[in-house]
C-alpha cells in the first residue's frame, strides 16, 4: 500500500515536468517549500438540531495550517479547525451528540489543478469532551494574489463525519 501511495505522489510530482509551459526561475523560487496559514471561517453542519429541529447551522471558526510543497503540483498538510460555539448534531432519529467547542486534526493532500484553482482531500479526526468523530475532508480552492507574497484564499469545503 506505501509503495503504491508513493508512485501516485511521484507521478504527480512528475507530470508537471512534461508540460509545454515554460516557468520563470525567480517564480519557483519565490513560491517556497514550506506555507503556514491562518484564516477565519463558517462550519456549516447540515445535521445541526436547534429547539429540538433539524437545521443547517452556521458557526464560527479558526484554521491553522501547515503545508509542504512536494512539487509544483502537490502539497501535504496538517491542518487545525476549532469552532468557536457549542452545537447539537443528530446522527440518528432519536440520538443527538453535543459538540463542545470541538477542534479537528486534518491530514491533507492538495493538487494543484491550475495556477490558482487547488483541490484538497484528507483525513481528521475531530474532538469534543463528549465524542471524537472521525471525517473525510474534500475541498476546491481559489487563490487571490495580494501584496508581498501574500494571497487570500476562497474555499469551498465539504467535511463528511464517517459513522454519523
Amino acid at each position: 500500500m506505501k509503495k503504491l501511495l508513493f508512485l501516485v505522489l511521484m507521478s504527480f510530482c512528475t507530470l508537471s515536468a512534461f508540460s509545454q509551459e515554460e516557468e520563470k526561475e525567480t517564480e519557483k523560487e519565490s513560491e517556497g517549500k514550506h506555507i503556514v496559514s491562518i484564516a477565519i471561517a463558517h462550519s456549516q453542519v447540515n445535521k445541526g438540531v436547534i429547539d429540538g429541529e433539524k437545521q443547517w447551522i452556521s458557526l464560527p471558526s479558526w484554521e491553522i495550517a501547515y503545508n509542504y510543497r512536494i512539487c509544483e503540483k502537490f502539497l501535504i498538510g496538517l491542518h487545525g479547525d476549532f469552532v468557536t460555539e457549542q452545537y447539537v448534531i443528530e446522527e440518528s432519529e432519536d440520538k443527538f451528540i453535543e459538540r463542545e467547542y470541538p477542534y479537528s486534526v486534518i491530514l491533507v493532500g492538495t493538487y494543484k489543478l491550475m495556477n490558482r484553482l487547488s483541490l484538497e482531500a484528507g483525513f481528521g479526526i475531530e474532538f469534543s469532551p463528549e465524542e471524537d468523530l472521525n471525517f473525510l475532508k474534500l475541498g476546491l480552492e481559489y487563490a487571490i494574489p495580494l501584496a508581498n507574497g501574500f494571497e487570500t484564499i476562497l474555499l469551498i469545503g465539504y467535511d463528511n463525519h464517517i459513522h454519523t
